[in-house]
Protein backbone atom coordinates (compact mmCIF):
# COMPACT_ATOMS: atom_id res chain seq x y z
CA UNK A 1 0.00 0.00 0.00
CA UNK A 2 1.00 3.21 -1.08
CA UNK A 3 2.54 5.93 1.48
CA UNK A 4 0.86 9.75 1.51
CA UNK A 5 3.51 12.12 2.74
CA UNK A 6 1.65 14.36 5.86
CA UNK A 7 1.81 18.33 4.88
CA UNK A 8 3.27 20.04 7.05
CA UNK A 9 0.82 22.69 8.56
CA UNK A 10 1.95 26.30 8.58
CA UNK A 11 1.15 28.37 11.85
CA UNK A 12 0.15 31.80 10.40
CA UNK A 13 0.63 34.03 13.97
CA UNK A 14 3.57 35.85 12.98
CA UNK A 15 5.55 33.15 11.44
CA UNK A 16 7.92 35.20 8.70
CA UNK A 17 6.14 35.29 5.44
CA UNK A 18 9.51 34.85 3.71
CA UNK A 19 11.37 32.27 5.38
CA UNK A 20 14.29 33.34 8.26
CA UNK A 21 14.75 36.71 8.55
CA UNK A 22 11.66 37.95 6.38
CA UNK A 23 9.03 40.42 7.18
CA UNK A 24 6.72 38.99 9.81
CA UNK A 25 2.85 38.89 8.80
CA UNK A 26 2.51 41.29 11.51
CA UNK A 27 4.51 44.05 10.75
CA UNK A 28 3.25 43.42 7.03
CA UNK A 29 -0.53 44.44 8.61
CA UNK A 30 0.70 47.15 10.15
CA UNK A 31 2.63 48.83 7.28
CA UNK A 32 -0.55 48.03 4.75
CA UNK A 33 -2.70 50.07 7.33
CA UNK A 34 -0.45 53.12 7.94
CA UNK A 35 -0.13 53.16 3.72
CA UNK A 36 -3.97 52.95 3.57
CA UNK A 37 -4.49 55.87 6.73
CA UNK A 38 -1.75 58.15 5.03
CA UNK A 39 -4.04 58.68 2.30
CA UNK A 40 -6.68 61.04 4.09
CA UNK A 41 -3.87 63.03 6.11
CA UNK A 42 -2.07 64.09 2.92
CA UNK A 43 -5.48 65.48 1.43
CA UNK A 44 -5.77 67.34 5.16
CA UNK A 45 -2.31 68.67 4.87
CA UNK A 46 -3.45 70.59 1.90
CA UNK A 47 -5.58 73.73 2.45
CA UNK A 48 -8.13 75.86 0.46
CA UNK A 49 -9.11 77.45 -1.36
CA UNK A 50 -9.30 75.20 -3.98
CA UNK A 51 -8.42 76.27 -7.93
CA UNK A 52 -11.63 76.54 -9.83
CA UNK A 53 -12.47 77.68 -13.69
CA UNK A 54 -15.31 79.62 -13.75
CA UNK A 55 -15.71 77.89 -17.73
CA UNK A 56 -15.56 74.45 -16.37
CA UNK A 57 -18.21 75.69 -13.95
CA UNK A 58 -20.54 76.82 -16.23
CA UNK A 59 -20.15 73.55 -18.64
CA UNK A 60 -20.20 71.43 -15.44
CA UNK A 61 -23.66 72.89 -14.74
CA UNK A 62 -25.01 72.88 -18.36
CA UNK A 63 -24.31 68.82 -18.06
CA UNK A 64 -26.16 68.87 -15.02
CA UNK A 65 -29.03 70.47 -16.59
CA UNK A 66 -29.33 68.53 -19.24
CA UNK A 67 -28.52 65.13 -17.60
CA UNK A 68 -31.95 65.90 -15.52
CA UNK A 69 -34.26 63.51 -18.27
CA UNK A 70 -31.71 60.92 -17.74
CA UNK A 71 -32.61 60.47 -14.03
CA UNK A 72 -36.40 59.15 -15.07
CA UNK A 73 -35.04 56.44 -16.41
CA UNK A 74 -34.95 52.99 -13.39
CA UNK A 75 -32.51 50.94 -15.13
CA UNK A 76 -28.84 51.58 -14.19
CA UNK A 77 -27.17 51.20 -17.37
CA UNK A 78 -29.93 53.17 -19.63
CA UNK A 79 -29.54 56.09 -17.23
CA UNK A 80 -25.64 55.72 -17.62
CA UNK A 81 -25.83 55.47 -21.44
CA UNK A 82 -28.26 58.52 -21.60
CA UNK A 83 -25.76 60.33 -19.46
CA UNK A 84 -23.11 59.48 -21.47
CA UNK A 85 -24.31 60.31 -24.71
CA UNK A 86 -25.32 64.04 -23.01
CA UNK A 87 -21.41 64.05 -22.23
CA UNK A 88 -20.38 63.00 -25.06
CA UNK A 89 -20.19 66.61 -26.97
CA UNK A 90 -19.05 68.47 -24.25
CA UNK A 91 -15.69 66.37 -24.76
CA UNK A 92 -15.74 65.69 -27.72
CA UNK A 93 -15.59 69.66 -28.70
CA UNK A 94 -13.21 69.90 -25.71
CA UNK A 95 -15.00 71.90 -23.23
CA UNK A 96 -13.95 69.63 -19.89
CA UNK A 97 -10.74 70.51 -19.00
CA UNK A 98 -8.11 67.04 -18.23
CA UNK A 99 -9.06 65.79 -21.83
CA UNK A 100 -7.02 65.30 -25.10
CA UNK A 101 -9.54 67.72 -26.65
CA UNK A 102 -9.55 70.93 -24.57
CA UNK A 103 -5.58 70.45 -24.31
CA UNK A 104 -5.91 70.63 -28.75
CA UNK A 105 -8.39 73.37 -28.25
CA UNK A 106 -6.32 75.71 -25.74
CA UNK A 107 -2.68 75.02 -25.82
CA UNK A 108 -1.50 73.30 -28.59
CA UNK A 109 -1.59 75.98 -30.63
CA UNK A 110 1.00 78.27 -28.71
CA UNK A 111 4.42 78.40 -28.55
CA UNK A 112 6.91 76.07 -27.32
CA UNK A 113 8.36 78.94 -24.77
CA UNK A 114 4.75 79.87 -24.10
CA UNK A 115 3.47 76.01 -23.55
CA UNK A 116 6.88 75.37 -21.49
CA UNK A 117 5.18 78.33 -19.10
CA UNK A 118 1.63 76.67 -19.41
CA UNK A 119 3.18 74.00 -17.88
CA UNK A 120 4.94 75.43 -15.42
CA UNK A 121 1.30 77.36 -14.22
CA UNK A 122 -0.16 73.88 -14.21
CA UNK A 123 2.79 72.20 -11.79
CA UNK A 124 2.08 75.05 -9.55
CA UNK A 125 -1.70 74.79 -9.59
CA UNK A 126 -1.28 70.95 -9.68
CA UNK A 127 0.02 71.32 -5.58
CA UNK A 128 -3.14 73.64 -4.65
CA UNK A 129 -5.50 71.44 -6.17
CA UNK A 130 -6.98 68.70 -3.99
CA UNK A 131 -6.75 64.92 -4.78
CA UNK A 132 -9.84 63.18 -6.25
CA UNK A 133 -10.05 61.32 -3.28
CA UNK A 134 -10.93 64.26 -1.21
CA UNK A 135 -12.86 66.08 -3.91
CA UNK A 136 -15.09 63.14 -4.52
CA UNK A 137 -18.42 64.46 -2.34
CA UNK A 138 -18.06 67.41 -1.58
CA UNK A 139 -16.87 69.01 -5.00
CA UNK A 140 -17.59 72.59 -5.85
CA UNK A 141 -19.07 72.96 -9.68
CA UNK A 142 -15.80 74.28 -11.38
CA UNK A 143 -13.43 72.75 -8.87
CA UNK A 144 -10.19 71.15 -10.54
CA UNK A 145 -9.22 68.44 -9.06
CA UNK A 146 -5.32 67.08 -9.31
CA UNK A 147 -6.66 64.10 -11.50
CA UNK A 148 -7.43 66.64 -14.04
CA UNK A 149 -4.76 69.12 -13.71
CA UNK A 150 -2.13 65.81 -14.10
CA UNK A 151 -3.92 64.84 -17.22
CA UNK A 152 -3.48 68.19 -18.90
CA UNK A 153 -0.01 67.89 -17.71
CA UNK A 154 0.76 64.83 -18.76
CA UNK A 155 -0.90 65.36 -22.67
CA UNK A 156 1.09 69.04 -22.97
CA UNK A 157 4.26 67.10 -22.19
CA UNK A 158 3.19 64.36 -25.14
CA UNK A 159 2.99 67.95 -27.05
CA UNK A 160 6.67 69.08 -26.29
CA UNK A 161 7.49 66.23 -26.84
CA UNK A 162 6.44 65.38 -29.92
CA UNK A 163 7.84 69.19 -31.09
CA UNK A 164 11.49 67.86 -29.81
CA UNK A 165 11.09 64.98 -32.06
CA UNK A 166 10.27 66.63 -34.89
CA UNK A 167 13.30 69.26 -34.03
CA UNK A 168 15.10 66.34 -33.95
CA UNK A 169 14.23 64.74 -37.21
CA UNK A 170 14.84 67.88 -39.30
CA UNK A 171 18.19 68.15 -37.52
CA UNK A 172 18.91 64.57 -38.87
CA UNK A 173 17.45 65.81 -42.48
CA UNK A 174 19.49 68.29 -42.31
CA UNK A 175 22.99 66.81 -41.64
CA UNK A 176 22.07 63.98 -43.62
CA UNK A 177 21.51 66.46 -46.65
CA UNK A 178 17.95 65.32 -47.41
CA UNK A 179 15.01 67.79 -47.77
CA UNK A 180 13.58 68.53 -44.23
CA UNK A 181 10.42 66.16 -42.48
CA UNK A 182 7.16 67.60 -43.56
Amino acid sequence: MPTVPILRSVPTDGVAVGGKGGMTMRTLWIVMCVVCLSVPVEAKLKKGPWPSDPELAKVEQEIEEKYKPCDKHKNPMVRSDCQAKVRHPFYADGRVRGTGNYVDLHYVDLPTPELQEKLKELRALKEQARPKSDAEYDREPGELSEEKIVAEIRLIQVELGKREMFKYKKNLDFLEGRPSTP
